[in-house]
C-alpha cells in the first residue's frame, strides 16, 4: 500500500524534475491528470474552484506523504504494542487467533449450545 501511494501520488513530482526525455513527459502527463482529477473532485464536492482549492491541489504530495507516515506508524504500533480499544490492550496474536488468521482454528459454539 505504501509503495503504491508513494509511486502514484508523490513520485511524479520529483520524477518530473529529475528525469529527462520520454519519462519526464509521461510524468508531466500524470501530474496534469492528478491535478485535474483532484481539482474536479473538489469542485464537485464543494462548489467552484477557489485559490484555497488550488493550494490543496498543490499540496497533494505532502498530504500523501503524511498519509503514508500515518499508515506506517499505525502498522508499527499495532505490531509492537497491540491494539488498545476501550481501555483494554489486545495483542495482535490474540486478535488473529480469534479470527483464524494465525493458523489456529476458530472455536465456535455449536448452534445447540447457543440456545
Amino acid at each position: 500500500m505504501l509503495l503504491y501511494l508513494v509511486a502514484t501520488m508523490v513520485w511524479p513530482y520529483p520524477g518530473a524534475v529529475l528525469l529527462v526525455g520520454l519519462d519526464r513527459a509521461l510524468l508531466l502527463v500524470a501530474l496534469v491528470c492528478l491535478s485535474i482529477g483532484l481539482a474536479e473532485t473538489y469542485r464537485q464536492s464543494t462548489g467552484p474552484l477557489t485559490a484555497r482549492a488550488l493550494a490543496l491541489v498543490a499540496l497533494l504530495p505532502f498530504s500523501a506523504l503524511c498519509f503514508a507516515y500515518a499508515i506506517a506508524r499505525s502498522v508499527v504500533l499495532a505490531e509492537t504494542r497491540g491494539v488498545t480499544w476501550r481501555g483494554t490492550r489486545y495483542p495482535l496474536t490474540l486478535l488473529r487467533a480469534q479470527t483464524g488468521l494465525e493458523g489456529t482454528p476458530v472455536r465456535r459454539a455449536s448452534p445447540r449450545s447457543a440456545r
